[in-house]
């Protein structure tokens, strides 16, 4: 079991303590990831945010989504995961309006995440 708990912070709202069911043991780094906005659908990066604001890869674990089946969740650290536009050049920052923090997200099987 994997338990995701992020308190709110700069980075995103935060959320209570989740559960995860694991399916295997691998935690693989995240590259990159398909996400629906507001314009459409955008291929993004992803990094871990860590309490100190610091940043690093993204994680991706292989979960069995109560009841949908097999799926993936994308975690990062105590601050959750932050997100941009894979054609962004702007660095990793908390300020930056064009990146968007989220606690973890759950994608069922699909190419939309990219090892």
């Amino acid at each position: 079991m994997i338990l995701i708990e992020v308190p709110a912070n700069p980075n995103c709202a935060g959320c209570e303590q989740m559960a995860f069911n694991e399916m295997g043991a691998d935690i693989r780094p995240l590259r990159q990831i398909v996400i629906s906005t507001a314009s459409g659908d955008a291929l993004c990066e992803a990094a871990s945010v860590g309490s100190d604001g610091s940043f690093g890869p993204a994680k991706v674990r292989k979960i069995d989504d109560s009841g949908e089946g097999p799926a993936y969740l994308i975690f990062g650290g105590e601050w959750g995961v932050r997100f941009r536009r894979a054609d962004s050049a702007a660095p990793w920052s908390l300020s930056d309006k064009t990146q968007w923090g989220e606690p973890y997200k759950v994608y069922g099987i699909t190419p939309d995440v990219i090892f």
